[in-house]
């Protein structure tokens, strides 16, 4: 998910393939100017009423209502589909009095809708946003949430925002060291898991058998208008080409041992980037890999019939750790493990608490043989005392207590103190 960040309106995609077009601080001016002025002709009406909690940002929302206790008063701020406004001619002196002191048009909305509101909680799913860090310092009494919904990786490369957090809700422990690499701070830091990854385990029921041997969690995604960044377009190249030669390196290994395959699509079919993606991996109608597209929660459960997944560093590798499914990540080869020593880690924080057998170093066949041979080999109890350190650190799920349930009583405790 991409950042919403707290200001003025984010600046539109540019389009990389017209050079005339105005660079540096103009044309970020001028994607900035066309940004605001497409926000402009769609207003989106708040309702005035007061709240208990203020879901930040319309993305991950749908996630968030499963934290919500029964009784709380909810709103959702979406602040990126249009000029939020809310219903009521109070707006517009506390407005007016913002946009004085704060001299951020986006800024100055935003904490004019809040103090309409008055929530005890703001809880955001967009977890790489500085937003809560600099709504806490406004509004020091309100409980801000952040729930981590991707792999933090991306906090390696420079030039990264600084990130203060109130209550962080993580996928594990490895983000405690991810903050103190990187200089972000949190004062609560709470590994309880994948939301999402608990969603599905409470709402969609246990497959009763493996359909497939192997499935491989595509990263695909169109070199076509790609960020400008040389740094960002570097690293879309590097994922682009090793998961494609990743995922022959599978394919080899599947055929050797007559094992099926198949490929969680990162696109469904209705999307004009899916037959594009299965033309990155080969897969023609005649193919006996089995391509599954997008759907909701299609990708875990491709993983959860699987009898082992592959992927670079995708969140949903990490997920199927948490929930005892065997995983291969290829974050050491040195394509995309470069990348992370770019920046502030001398260390790849991502990988360096898995055990060996679940870290491939190289896309070359021996090693791959020799790792998924020996995780395919173990018996169930076996895997999972061998995976046991690697995920209470990544992503510590408990499935007797589901991440929504411990958010959920954690928002209940924040109501119930006194104002």
């Amino acid at each position: 998910m991409e950042d919403a960040p707290l200001g003025d309106c984010a600046p539109d995609t540019a389009d990389t393939t017209d050079c005339t077009k105005p660079s540096g601080r103009h044309r970020d001016r001028a994607m900035t100017l066309r940004a605001i002025a497409e926000r402009l002709r769609k207003i989106i009406w708040l309702e005035r009423t007061p709240c208990d909690v203020v879901i930040f940002d319309a993305v991950g929302s749908d996630e968030l209502r499963h934290c919500m206790p029964s009784r709380a008063r909810v709103n959702t701020l979406r602040t990126r589909e249009g000029l939020a406004l809310v219903k009521s001619l109070r707006i517009i002196p506390i407005l007016v009095a913002s946009l004085l002191k704060y001299r951020k048009p986006g800024l100055a909305l935003v904490v004019s809708i809040v103090r309409i509101w008055k929530p005890k909680v703001i809880i955001t799913y967009i977890d790489n946003t500085p937003a809560m860090g600099v709504l806490k310092q406004i509004f020091p009494g309100t409980q801000m949430i952040s729930v981590q919904n991707g792999t933090r990786w991306d906090l390696s490369l420079p030039n990264q925002p600084h990130l203060d957090f109130d209550h962080y809700f993580s996928f594990g422990q490895a983000e405690n060291d991810i903050f103190a690499v990187g200089g972000h701070s949190a004062v609560r830091v709470h590994p309880v898991g994948s939301l999402r990854a608990g969603i599905f385990v409470e709402t969609i029921p246990a497959a009763q058998d493996n359909t497939f041997d192997i499935c491989h969690i595509s990263g695909f995604a169109p070199l076509r208008g790609i960020d400008p960044d040389r740094s960002r377009a570097q690293i879309h190249s590097a994922y682009f080409e090793t998961d494609k030669r990743l995922f022959r390196t599978i394919v080899q290994f599947s055929r050797a041992n007559n094992l099926k395959l198949c490929v969680a699509m990162r696109f469904p079919t209705d999307n004009a980037a899916f037959e594009e993606e299965r033309r990155y991996f080969s897969l023609d109608d005649a193919s006996q890999v089995c391509a599954i597209p997008r759907s909701p929660y299609s990708s875990y459960k491709a993983v959860r019939s699987s009898r082992l997944s592959t992927t670079i560093s995708s969140s949903l590798g990490y997920e199927a750790l948490g929930l005892g499914a065997r995983v291969i990540f290829a974050k050491d080869v040195k394509a995309v493990s470069s990348l992370v020593t770019e920046g502030a880690w001398t260390t790849n924080l991502v990988t360096h608490r898995l055990p060996e057998s679940q870290r491939l170093h190289s896309l070359e066949y021996g090693e791959f043989s020799s790792k998924a041979t020996a995780l395919l080999n173990m018996t169930d109890e076996e895997y999972i005392n061998h995976s046991k350190d690697a995920r209470a650190y990544y992503m510590n799920i408990d499935m007797q207590r589901l991440p929504q349930q411990i958010i959920r009583q954690s928002i209940e405790e924040f109501l119930a103190r006194p104002a």
